[in-house]
């Protein structure tokens, strides 16, 4: 195991000196997109998140219903943070932690319909459903799997912080929601380098060339592929595939809100492998009929 991640490092480096120019815009890109959009975007939403989590985290009266909805509406990674933070605090338990990670950490509504489809589709609202059908049947599946539990785990009655244990607790969610961008920041420069450099290699099939390229990260990958010829039924299948799996990127991302908690990267990977195979079955059953 070593040795495999000493050669990837060193062709990683390889690819990194033949390809100055590639990399160095690469990386602007990923910065770019960190500073302009992430970072406006998802931490307000970490920061409030994380209160809510420290400050009623435990009087949910259904822990599992606010943390899919916020994560559905906010997208990755925060889903994740939320079930990550529920059971760490002893709110949920394992099963549950994972069903909502599984299935509610998503891209947003906001980048689905402002960037997937506006952008990379260059087509009407009107294929928004193609993204959340599969997402209905995913909840679905991963229920039956997780059987998650809509009951907290008892714990003893606390009461509410003063003021001053407030602002302590309000200090402590912006120092962890800020190493927590930090980190999506380093993640979100190095894969979209990466997908960059791959996007410069002569590969014959274009359609080959953007799932490779979304599957390592998406925004990426929807950029290469509305300048692309392919055509649109096609498009619409690798892009809505590629936005529900999340790429490896937002998999990186992903497992750095759930260190040190109870939820499984390994299973968390099969939950997402499981959407896009959902999302590339309901759209072509789409362009079908």
């Amino acid at each position: 195991m070593k040795k495999t991640y000493l050669y990837f490092l060193i062709l990683a480096l390889i690819l990194i000196l033949i390809n100055p120019t590639l990399s160095a815009k690469g990386a602007a890109e990923g910065l770019v997109l960190w500073l302009n959009t992430v970072i406006p975007t998802l931490f307000p939403f970490i920061i409030i998140s994380n209160m809510l989590v420290k400050l009623y985290g435990k009087s949910f009266k259904n822990p599992v219903i606010f943390p899919v909805l916020l994560g559905i509406l906010c997208g990755f990674p925060v889903a994740a943070s939320l079930a990550s933070g529920l059971s760490k605090d002893n709110v949920i338990d394992k099963r549950t932690a994972q069903f909502i990670a599984g299935s509610a950490n998503m891209a947003s509504p906001m980048f689905i319909s402002a960037y997937a489809i506006s952008f990379g589709l260059c087509r009407s609202r009107s294929v928004i459903p193609l993204f959340y059908i599969p997402v209905i049947i995913l909840i679905t599946v991963l229920y039956i799997i997780y059987k998650p539990s809509a009951s907290k785990i008892p714990e003893t009655k606390n009461d509410f912080p003063g003021k001053r244990e407030l602002l302590c607790i309000f200090d402590d969610c912006i120092a962890l929601s800020s190493s927590t961008l930090i980190k999506i920041g380093g993640y979100i420069i190095i894969f979209s380098m990466i997908a960059t450099i791959i996007s410069g290699i002569p590969i014959g099939s274009p359609i080959l060339k953007a799932s490779v390229i979304g599957s390592i990260e998406m925004t990426n990958g929807i950029s290469y592929i509305s300048n692309t010829c392919i055509p649109d039924p096609i498009k619409l299948l690798i892009v809505t595939t590629m936005v529900n799996f999340g790429g490896l990127c937002t998999i990186a991302q992903t497992n750095c809100v759930i260190r040190g908690s109870c939820i499984s990267l390994k299973e968390y990977i099969y939950s997402k492998l499981l959407f896009a195979v959902i999302t590339y079955l309901t759209v072509t059953l789409y362009n079908l009929f």
